[in-house]
């Protein structure tokens, strides 16, 4: 397992669902407060579900690349079985929810909803409030469907030059959605963090000393640096509201910075912030994090969505707890006895 990594996704995961707090009605007055005072710097939902794409975009071009290197080929079919067995538990039991809850409350889920989530389209429309969190899934779906293949069927240098592309096209993707009133939720929008993770897992996987020494080179100062530009984009956002460097830029800056401490504490040196991301704590959330990102959508509506005049799993501090357990339960469940199948299916690859 390599360090750090799901303290990482710890780290993205409270920062989608503390967003999510800092507007909900329920949270009391000063922990809203607290939240959106750091709104957009250590608050952000979108950061962190960007957070998430660099970490795919790293983790399973670099999976990817080493079976390559090992076997002299890519078996597609075994690639998507274990994504298969890792995702789709957890996001079928979510829709399972969906259709039982429209069915038996008041909870309006429409056919079309179902469609696009069924099909992983969300990204491209028929959402509610409910379901709308899916669109990061439905990219991570198309991304699976179309990179996997270029790794097993182009040359390097190809690889290489379609990843350059996916990063330079994500602003331009991300300025034209701005232009129609869209939520740059495209796929094509988003292949910048997808793709800078993979081109450092290209790095580790092929220049594996340039890309040690680079993560270890003046690290401290790098990681300020890479900080203080995650930092910058929300000042600017929030200053000049210059839409080309908010939407268009913004993003990819954010993806490049946070890619670098995403690869610097996993391979770089050990300090404080390793040892916090490495604690049973985080670990253990970050174990739960696709779950929690699955369930804790439907904690952030209002009981008379459901047909209730009230319920107290929709109040604070009831939901923390709920949301909590709900996770918990679905990695434990469902995602955790699957582990043994997926594993079982990346040993037989290697023999």
């Amino acid at each position: 397992m390599i360090p750090s990594l799901n303290g990482i996704r710890a780290v993205s995961v409270i920062m989608v669902v503390a967003s999510h707090f800092a507007t909900d009605v329920s949270t009391p007055a000063s922990v809203a407060y607290f939240l959106q005072l750091f709104d957009g710097y250590l608050v952000d939902g979108g950061l962190g579900v960007r957070l998430f794409f660099c970490i795919s975009g790293f983790l399973i071009t670099y999976l990817l690349l080493v079976e390559q290197a090992r076997s002299g080929s890519i078996s597609l079919k075994e690639f998507y079985t274990r994504r298969t067995v890792r995702l789709f538990p957890v996001f079928y039991a979510f829709i399972l929810f969906l259709f039982v809850a429209s069915q038996s409350t008041a909870l309006s889920v429409s056919t079309c909803q179902f469609v696009t989530a069924l099909t992983f389209t969300k990204n491209y429309g028929c959402f509610s409030w409910i379901d709308g969190h899916l669109w990061s899934l439905a990219v991570e779906q198309q991304f699976y469907l179309i990179w996997p293949g270029i790794i097993a069927f182009a040359s390097r240098r190809s690889a290489l030059a379609v990843a350059c592309a996916a990063i330079v096209l994500a602003p331009i993707s991300r300025m034209v959605e701005l232009h129609f009133g869209l939520r740059q939720w495209w796929l094509s929008s988003n292949t910048d963090s997808l793709m800078i993770g993979a081109l450092l897992a290209f790095g580790l996987a092929y220049r594996t000393e340039l890309f040690r020494l680079a993560v270890n080179y003046r690290v401290g100062l790098l990681r300020v640096i890479a900080v203080l530009i995650l930092i910058a984009t929300v000042v600017v956002r929030r200053v000049y509201n210059v839409p080309f460097l908010v939407i268009g830029v913004g993003p990819s800056l954010q993806a490049f910075a946070g890619a670098f401490l995403i690869v610097s504490y996993a391979y770089g040196p050990r300090d404080r912030i390793f040892g916090f991301l490495n604690t049973r704590v985080m670990n253990f959330i970050g174990l739960i994090s696709y779950s929690l990102y699955i369930w804790q959508q439907p904690f952030f509506i209002w009981p008379s969505d459901y047909g209730f005049s009230s319920l107290f799993l929709l109040e604070w501090p009831y939901k923390v707890v709920a949301m909590i357990c709900v996770a918990s339960a679905s990695y434990l469940c469902l995602e955790k006895p699957l582990l043994k199948l997926r594993h079982g299916l990346s040993a037989r690859r290697n023999r």
